[in-house]
Order: structure tokens, then sequence, then C-alpha cells
């Protein structure tokens, strides 16, 4: 299961430069399965950088989880445009999300889960805080 979608992506990034990230080959549509690789790929880094502490993939991803991989995400679909990374507006957010990520991968931070609660550090509200959402989710 993935840890976001398509349409939480589009409400984060103008459409049109998701239409261009999606079509490689530039003949003016997607590119079918593009958007389902891209998101592969940085669940699967994200995956790695918790894998030392936590059994991933996880069925239903934390909220904290979800949110860096949707920054992530955005980062990625930007750089594909040829955005720069000083004019990317998601390349500080990703990479905090990947710090705190890693972080917590090696111990430093914990994330709650439905079904087994951290024990200490802080909980999954607080690391999206922390990863620069606002409104905790």
């Amino acid at each position: 299961m993935s840890y976001t979608t398509r349409l939480e992506i589009a409400a984060m990034v103008p459409e049109a430069l998701m239409a261009r990230a999606l079509d490689a080959d530039g003949d003016g549509g997607e590119d079918a399965g593009r958007f389902d690789a891209i998101l592969a790929v940085v669940e699967g880094e994200v995956d790695g950088l918790l894998a030392p502490a936590y059994d991933v993939p996880f069925a239903v991803a934390p909220a904290a989880v979800a949110d860096a991989v949707r920054k992530i995400v955005c980062e990625r679909l930007y750089m594909l445009n040829s955005t720069t990374a000083k004019d990317n507006p998601w390349t500080t957010a990703a990479a905090e999300a990947r710090e705190r990520l890693g972080r917590t991968g090696a111990g430093a931070l914990a994330l709650s889960l439905s079904d087994a609660p951290a024990q200490g550090g802080i909980d999954d509200d607080e690391l999206a805080w922390a990863l620069g959402n606002q409104d905790g989710m």
C-alpha cells in the first residue's frame, strides 16, 4: 500500500508542472506508470532510512512518514522539470524530512505506530510538526 496518493500530490504542485514531470518522452501525454514509479522510488528511499529501526514497508504509514513521502515526491517532480535545488520550493522541506527520517531510523527519534506505540521519543504528530507541517498532520 502506498504512503500517499496522486490526488494528495496533485494538491501540492501546479498541474502543469506535474504534467511535464510525468511526460518523460515529451509527447504531450503522461507516460504510463511514471507517477507510480516515482512514488515507488521515494517510498523505497524512505523505507531505507527507517529500516534500521522499523519493519518496513508499513501497512499503514504513520502520518509523519506519509508527510515526508509527499514532500520528497514534490521535490522530485520539480527536479524532473529541471528546477534547480535553489529554486525548488520543496528542497528544504525534503532535506529536513530525510534528516528526520535518518535520525528516526538510527533510533534518535521514534514514531508512534497504531499497533506498536513508541516508547519515549516523540509521537508522529510531533514529528509531522517537526517536518514542517504546522497543522500536525
